[in-house]
C-alpha cells in the first residue's frame, strides 16, 4: 500500500460543495488553493467560510487562533494554474457533464505536477451512473474507478 502525504490541496470548483470540501481541508491542516473561475462565487465561498467558522466559535468549538490560522490556510484564485500548480492532491468539482469534466480533466494534466493525484467528487444522484465516465490522461492511464479519500 501506498501512503502519500499531502500539504497542498487544490479544489477547482467553489460552489457549495467545493467551498465545504476547501473549509474542511483546511480544518485538518492542509493549505488549499480554492479556484473558480467566477469572483462571485468565490466571495460566496470566503463568505460561507466566515459565517461557517463563526457559529464555531460561538459554539466554543474553536478558539479566535484556530479560525485565524483556518482561514489563513485557504486561498482563492481564478486562476487554474496557480491554484493546482503546487498541489499534491487535486479535487474536481465542476458539473456532472462529461465535457466539461473531459476539458477540465485535460486542463489540470497539464497544469498540475506529475505527483498530484487527481479526485473528481461524485454527487449521491451518481453513485450508480447511467453511463460510466472514464477519463483517460496520464501515461494513458485511466481517471475513473471508486476511491475514497480520507481527509483528516
Amino acid at each position: 500500500m501506498v501512503i502519500r502525504h499531502f500539504q497542498t490541496i487544490g479544489v477547482v470548483g467553489a460552489g457549495t460543495l467545493g467551498a465545504q470540501i476547501g473549509l474542511h481541508c483546511a480544518a485538518h491542516g492542509y493549505r488549499v488553493r480554492l479556484f473558480n473561475r467566477s469572483t462571485e462565487t468565490l466571495q460566496r465561498a470566503a463568505q460561507g467560510h466566515a459565517l461557517e467558522l463563526e457559529q464555531r466559535l460561538a459554539r466554543r468549538d474553536i478558539t479566535a487562533d484556530e479560525q485565524e490560522g483556518l482561514l489563513s490556510r485557504i486561498q482563492s484564485t481564478t486562476d487554474m494554474q496557480e491554484a493546482v500548480a503546487k498541489a499534491d492532491l487535486v479535487i474536481e468539482n465542476v458539473p456532472e457533464d462529461f465535457e466539461i469534466k473531459r476539458a477540465v480533466f485535460g486542463q489540470l494534466d497539464r497544469l498540475s505536477p506529475r505527483h498530484a493525484l487527481l479526485a473528481k467528487t461524485v454527487p449521491p444522484s451518481a453513485s450508480r451512473p447511467s453511463k460510466p465516465m472514464c477519463l483517460k490522461g496520464r501515461n494513458g492511464r485511466q481517471y475513473g474507478g471508486r476511491m475514497v479519500l480520507r481527509i483528516g
